[in-house]
């Protein structure tokens, strides 16, 4: 087991790590944010990836397209 002072100083780091990332172009854009160090008996949380499938330009255009009446 970790002492006090371990889990201490994986969270200051874990939050250095993080107020770093918060300042580059992918932590203004929500991407790529860092891991926490591992701690001992703490599973890491899985991530799910939804939509495995990407939808073709134009079928998306057609779908996403707002209809607009003629000008009179």
């Amino acid at each position: 087991m970790w002492t006090l002072d371990l889990l201490l100083m994986a969270a200051m780091v874990d939050e250095l790590r993080w107020l770093h990332w918060a300042k580059t172009k992918a932590g203004a854009k929500g991407r790529d944010a860092p891991k926490p160090i591992p701690r001992p008996g703490i599973e890491p949380a899985e991530t799910k990836v939804v939509g495995s499938t990407s939808t073709p330009l134009d079928r998306a255009r057609d779908r996403y397209t707002v209809k607009r009446r003629p000008a009179a």
